[in-house]
């Protein structure tokens, strides 16, 4: 329930003009630690009429994060729309890079607001220089014409026949013990090289071709590392020494 209640109040945020903060009490439990930075991040701050400002989260990079940037858009953009308007739409473009040391400022135009749906258009700007563009859409809650074709009855996953699936006899016939040694041959002996054979062989090849000239030295190594039965190793390195004119 309290993960419903968590995901309800996310969705609000970001959907709707009313903040999730107003409804923070409800959700504070067991806060995440990354959850409560992204709640902070789109609590954007009024500095006018429709005109918002928000802060960056440093990733580890000089530029802002782009998704930041267009959810703080959006953002802004709900907070002048009725709260029974859900987004609809919206199309943005990324002009410059953003520094995230300097706050980012939200311009909302109230481009349209009709019966059903309203339009904004969101510039972000960073010390005068706009960084993002995005135009909006919010459409009212209504019903609409829904269609779904009837599932058919077919069986589950656990039903549907393996399409890789050989007979035992035939497996057999072929010198196979098992489908898991059909599908991994290479890694058992008497039906296959093993890997070092089989890569070397396949690297050289390619090389070979395309250098024009045969391997002054090849060295390789391999050992068992995830497949405990497997008669050959699975993790396989190899090196090959060509002299170059």
């Amino acid at each position: 329930m309290r993960a419903v209640k968590l995901a309800h109040a996310l969705v609000s945020c970001l959907i709707t003009s009313a903040s999730v903060f107003d409804a923070w009490p409800q959700v504070r439990f067991n806060m995440d630690p990354v959850l409560t930075d992204l709640l902070t991040l789109l609590k954007l701050q009024k500095l006018g009429e429709d005109t918002y400002r928000g802060a960056s989260k440093d990733i580890g990079t000089p530029q802002v994060f782009g998704g930041q940037v267009l959810a703080q858009a959006l953002a802004a953009a709900a907070q002048t729309v009725d709260d029974k308007r859900r987004p609809h739409s919206l199309h943005a473009y990324f002009l410059r890079r953003g520094d995230v040391n300097t706050p980012i400022v939200y311009e909302v135009d109230r481009a349209r607001d009709g019966a059903s749906f309203s339009n904004r258009r969101i510039v972000a700007e960073q010390d005068g220089r706009q960084i993002f563009h995005m135009a909006a859409s919010f459409q009212r809650i209504e019903p609409g014409v829904e269609h779904q074709a009837e599932m058919p009855d077919v069986p589950g996953p656990e039903g549907l026949a393996d399409r890789f699936h050989v007979e035992p006899d035939v497996l057999t016939k072929y010198g196979y013990n098992s489908m898991h040694q059909f599908r991994n041959w290479r890694w058992f002996k008497g039906l296959g090289g093993g890997p070092i054979v089989d890569l070397g062989s396949h690297q050289i090849d390619i090389y070979s071709w395309f250098l024009g000239k045969n391997p002054k030295s090849v060295m390789a190594s391999g050992g068992i590392d995830y497949w405990k039965d497997h008669d050959w190793y699975d993790n396989v390195m190899a090196i090959f020494e060509y002299e170059i004119d």
